[in-house]
């Protein structure tokens, strides 16, 4: 009976072992969730921190482009600004100039040995110390004239013709009834002028040098000459818009 006592102690002893042991595996396991679980929320709060970050640099880079933008916006409008007060001092300079070539142009043309024509250059040559120009004459006309003209130039009807002048860019129809070649000498004190300038019309005068310069990167340039015994004494570029 003694031994029965002990070996029920001895059972409820281990027993009490395994129950004891059981708790601590499910504190353990309850702790190692509880950790796992606390990993993932320092996680999450990290991925959010990373975000918040992100937004607040995004939002600073935003910023920094509105301002920049901004900035840009100003140069503009200075830029545009400047153009404008250029393009108005040009074409006031570019008035006077040409209100003082008409009273030259009026002088001149009262001479009776002083004959005045419209041509375009062809080309600008230098033979036996002397420079001449190959010039092939032209007209230059407005409203009627122009669209009578241009009905005899290619047979158009009046519509057509009338469609033809309201189209013009610079109010003009250049007429060139005939291809000439007629190589004129340009004398050597000729006063010769020429328009400067994308932004606005600006009239320059020019030397002979200048003047094969500028015929070379201006093909086809339209001038107003004034003769006198065959021979250029004065001309001046006609503006086209």
């Amino acid at each position: 009976m003694l031994k029965i006592s002990k070996l029920f102690k001895v059972a409820i002893g281990i027993f009490s072992i395994i129950l004891i042991g059981a708790a601590l595996l499910f504190e353990c396991n309850k702790l190692m969730e509880i950790n796992k679980n606390a990993s993932s929320i320092i996680a999450i709060e990290q991925e959010i921190n990373q975000l918040q970050e992100n937004e607040t640099i995004k939002t600073d880079e935003l910023s920094a482009s509105k301002v920049m933008i901004d900035s840009l916006k100003k140069s503009v409008s200075e830029m545009q600004n400047q153009i404008n007060a250029t393009n108005r001092s040009n074409s006031e300079d570019f008035e006077n100039k040409r209100v003082d070539n008409e009273k030259v142009e009026h002088l001149l043309i009262k001479l009776p040995q002083v004959s005045k024509k419209m041509a375009i250059i062809k080309n600008v040559v230098e033979k036996d110390g002397s420079t001449y120009s190959i010039l092939d004459y032209v007209e230059m006309l407005g409203g009627e004239a122009a669209a009578r003209s241009y009905m005899e130039d290619t047979q158009a009807t009046q519509a057509e013709a009338d469609a033809f002048v309201d189209s013009f860019t610079n109010g003009y129809y250049i007429r060139n009834k005939k291809v000439e070649q007629d190589m004129v000498q340009i004398e050597n004190d000729a006063l010769i002028y020429g328009v400067y300038g994308d932004a606005g019309p600006k009239l320059k005068y020019m030397n002979d040098s200048d003047f094969i310069l500028y015929n070379q990167n201006n093909k086809d340039s339209l001038f107003w000459f004034y003769f006198i015994d065959n021979k250029i004494v004065y001309m001046t570029e006609q503006y086209r818009p």
